[in-house]
């Protein structure tokens, strides 16, 4: 039996006024489009009864020439008891939009994508930024909350890397002068080798490293050992039997625990663990200025857990519905695009169960497909590899290089998806 819809995630545009670099926009092929009126009228007729509506995907929801008509429309197909939030990168939210906005039609929840407060530093991550127009407009917003009094949350969202972490605190400090109430961090996703230089994250489960932490000093060692004791009878390298087995001993451990090691990968990122720990070091010091100043911080995880795998978007029991109405399971499956992960090239294709200009949205969510692809996604009893615990996706194996299918025979396989160690964070 299919479980509830509970949210929409509606991406009224894949338009942007912005060029931020690593945004997925800059690496695909995609022809630029807003949802046509007359659609969303369609599928809004879908909202009663929903808990949320959510009005961005990969493009800025405010370019959209219609934008305050859909607010309103969704307000009323709505009603008083759902939600409406959306992000947004700040410079067309002005006063007299942000008064329609939440006053008028009610919405309960605006994101700005603010990286950093340093202006130098977020006009080149997010260029087409101009920091005093954003920053004014938080504050028109953050104004507006407090004379308004309405129940209404105004956020902050980050996309982290090694560019601009330390502006955390700088970040965490504005934020409480300014009563935004949330700040949610994600690492950024990479779509370009550049990016994936500049992560502060690694693929392979927390639990897995720190059962060879105590043995990382012997580099390579450890594999030329494995090596040579498989091919001991026709080789005549010599190698050490006793650091060979106490490493057999923690793959043992490992296995009883039901994780895999993934040795060149640790092997090769022990410069990115050292900035991460430094990393760790900020979040910890915001975390304690966020708890004083009553913000709810939502920070990533830098090393992942393969036992701890969720989906967000079927813990929430939401659909997102593209600009040209065909519907997808998650933004990272709404267009074909390539992305670098886990040190190699991947293709991720579009996976789409339905069109709302062809049916019902209930109709589309309680699709056989689209229902089997969701209960496959529970992450239990292995029924998803992870390859971020797998040697052999580091050596870029025949089932990394696209989400076709994994090693389990998986089709439209998540078995790399960074949403769901929670290293990347959706906002819905």
């Amino acid at each position: 039996m299919s479980s509830p819809l509970k949210a929409i995630q509606v991406e009224v545009t894949n338009r942007c006024n912005f060029k931020c670099v690593y945004c997925i926009r800059n690496f695909w092929k995609i022809k630029e489009k807003e949802m046509d009126f007359v659609v969303y009228k369609k599928l809004s007729d879908s909202f009663s009864g929903l808990e949320k509506v959510v009005l961005y995907g990969l493009g800025e929801p405010l370019t959209h020439t219609k934008f305050l008509e859909m607010v309103h429309l969704t307000r009323s197909k709505l009603g008083d008891s759902g939600q409406i939030v959306f992000s947004t990168n700040g410079s067309l939210l002005t006063e007299k939009v942000a008064h329609r906005l939440i006053v008028e039609d009610g919405v309960n929840k605006i994101a700005f994508s603010l990286d950093t407060p340093d202006h130098t530093s977020l006009e080149k991550l997010r260029v087409g930024s101009q920091e005093a127009e954003i920053i004014r407009n938080l504050k028109n917003v953050a104004n507006l909350k407090q004379k308004a009094k309405l129940p209404f949350s105004l956020s902050i969202e980050v996309v982290l890397m090694k560019d601009n972490y330390k502006d955390l605190v700088s970040l965490v400090e504005f934020a409480s002068e300014n009563q935004v109430d949330e700040i949610l961090v994600t690492n950024v996703v990479s779509y370009s080798n550049d990016f994936m230089n500049r992560q502060l994250f690694m693929t392979y489960s927390k639990q897995s490293y720190e059962l060879v932490e105590n043995i990382i000093d012997q580099g390579w060692q450890i594999i030329y050992n494995s090596v040579i004791s498989v091919y001991s009878k026709s080789h005549t390298g010599r190698y050490d039997e006793r650091s060979l087995r106490a490493f057999e001993r923690i793959q043992a451990k490992a296995r009883e625990k039901g994780y895999w090691l993934n040795l060149p990968l640790i092997l090769d990122s022990q410069d990115r663990i050292s900035e991460i720990e430094k990393v760790n070091d900020v979040f910890k010091t915001v975390t304690k200025m966020a708890r004083r100043n009553n913000i709810k911080l939502e920070l990533p995880k830098l090393l992942g857990d393969k036992k701890a795998r969720s989906c967000p978007y079927i813990v929430s029991h939401t659909m997102v519905v593209r600009a040209d109405g065909k519907v997808a399971p998650c933004l990272e499956f709404m267009y074909p695009h390539k992305e670098f992960v886990n040190t190699h090239l991947k293709d991720v294709d579009e996976v789409l169960f339905g069109d709302i200009n062809e049916d019902s949205v209930f109709n589309i969510w309680g699709n056989d497909q689209y229902e089997k692809f969701r209960n496959l996604r529970q992450f239990k009893n292995d029924t998803i590899p992870w390859c971020g615990d797998c040697p052999y996706s580091t050596l870029n194996c025949f089932y990394v290089r696209s989400n076709k299918v994994d090693c389990l025979s998986n089709t439209n396989s998540c078995s790399e998806c960074l949403y769901s160690i929670g290293v990347a964070k959706c906002a819905i």
